[in-house]
This record gives C-alpha cells, sequence and structure tokens, in this order.
C-alpha cells in the first residue's frame, strides 16, 4: 500500500515536472499579501513574495509534521491530492517517505519557479539529508502542496558529478 501510493503521488510529480529553466527578463510585481498572481509568465523565476508564499506554506507544514500533527500538516496540500488520500495514508506517506519532516528538518529554499498560471515549483533543502521539490498549486487565496519529490543530497551529488 505505502509503496503504491508513494509511485502514485511520485507520478504525478513526474507528469507535471520538467527541467528547471533560466528566468528570463525582469520579475512580475508581487501579488498582494502573499497571494498568487495571475500575470508572472512562465518559466520565470518567482517574484519574492510568491516565493515566501510558497515557503511559508511548506515550513507551517513541516512544523506540522515535526510535532506529528498529521491533520493540520494536510490542510497544507491542495484540494486534488486531499481527494486522492485520506488522513490514514498521507501520515503513512510522511512518516515513512518524509520520516525527516516528523524529526523537525532545517528548511533553506533553494529555488522557485513558474510552470504554469497558478503552479510553481519550490525546491527546498532538508537538512538533514534531502532535497525536496515541491509542486505548489494556487487555490482559495493561497500555495498548497499538490506533490513533492525528495532527492536524497547523496544522490544528487553523484548525478552532478556523472
Amino acid at each position: 500500500m505505502r509503496g503504491s501510493l508513494a509511485v502514485t503521488l511520485g507520478l504525478a510529480f513526474v507528469a507535471t515536472a520538467t527541467a528547471w529553466t533560466p528566468a528570463g527578463g525582469a520579475p512580475p510585481p508581487p501579488s498582494p499579501q502573499g497571494a498568487p498572481a495571475a500575470t508572472i509568465a512562465v518559466g520565470q523565476g518567482c517574484a519574492d513574495e510568491e516565493r515566501e508564499a510558497a515557503l511559508r506554506t511548506v515550513r507551517r507544514q513541516a512544523a506540522a509534521l515535526a510535532a506529528r500533527d498529521f491533520a493540520e500538516a494536510m490542510t497544507f496540500t491542495s484540494d486534488r491530492l486531499r481527494a486522492r488520500i485520506d488522513l490514514g495514508q498521507f501520515a503513512q506517506v510522511m512518516t515513512f517517505d518524509y520520516g525527516f519532516l516528523t524529526r523537525g528538518a532545517q528548511l533553506t529554499p533553494l529555488r522557485c519557479q513558474v510552470r504554469a498560471p497558478g503552479s510553481i515549483f519550490l525546491e527546498v533543502d532538508c537538512q538533514p539529508g534531502a532535497v525536496v521539490v515541491y509542486h505548489l498549486v494556487a487555490e482559495r487565496g493561497g500555495w498548497f502542496v499538490e506533490t513533492a519529490r525528495t532527492t536524497r543530497v547523496g544522490s544528487v551529488r553523484r548525478a552532478i558529478t556523472t
């Protein structure tokens, strides 16, 4: 069950992920109060305010996971994700596949990029041990986690050097 759910969540990420592209031109003006902007061009880096709003979502979810409050952590997921899994499945995936977050990982943003209107990817270094690429979507006036993909730091180093 755990493996098939993780594969399902991973496939949702892979279906939407493409290679990072450089940001072009000046970023658009930030949206008011961190609300997702509809005017950011696809392929550009996120505006500072967008990145901070997305990072706030990720940090709040991580804090809930560190407190092992899976119900609270699930409130930071997208409507689509919550429709596909229940709280028990979510808790199981978070415990086994993202256990470092349940132990209070320290989060540092690395990159943020717009992929489609209302869709961004936020790459976060989660110390110790992993880099997570979050796909967040604009819903209900904020950013919510649609999918996440974990990359072990050691694997990233090997991929870069080979």
